[in-house]
């Protein structure tokens, strides 16, 4: 474990962060049972903080996956782009929990795949994406 700038001053113990942490180690590791998990932590919900989390993670090899998200929907990529823009690492992002609709930043960075964030409601008989399929958000424009 990691902090935001690679050091180990960890930021003081947050439930609602450790939950969150733990919900994406349980879910990585259930997938790739072998895999090396690094989280890197932010020291606050600063569009800053974990932008520079974020680029501290993308020196490592492999995936930067983000679970926490701003309200603040379409942040300017130009402005914030560069701690997410890593050619050769994939950097995910959650939407939130209001689903493509709910404008998520970093998620709305075109230099991020925006992942879950959704809910299944039954439709009839069958689950249903609540907010649409395949609707792309308008948040921020394609690479």
């Amino acid at each position: 474990m990691l902090d935001q700038n690679g050091g180990s001053s960890l930021p003081r113990f947050n439930t609602g962060w450790a939950g969150e942490t733990a919900l994406d180690v349980d879910a990585v590791s259930a997938i790739c049972p072998g895999c090396k998990i690094l989280v890197v932590q932010a020291k606050s919900a600063s569009i800053a903080d974990l932008g520079t989390a974020a680029a501290t993670a993308s020196r490592q090899a492999g995936v930067v996956a983000i679970s926490k998200a701003t309200a603040a929907g379409t942040c300017p990529t130009p402005a914030y782009g560069s701690y997410y823009n890593h050619p050769g690492i994939a950097v995910t992002a959650s939407t939130g929990d209001n689903g493509y609709k709910g404008g998520s930043f970093p998620a709305s960075s075109a230099y991020v795949v925006a992942v879950g964030g959704t809910s299944l409601p039954m439709v009839g008989q069958h689950p249903g994406l609540r907010d649409g399929v395949g609707a792309v958000p308008a948040a921020a424009a394609r690479p």
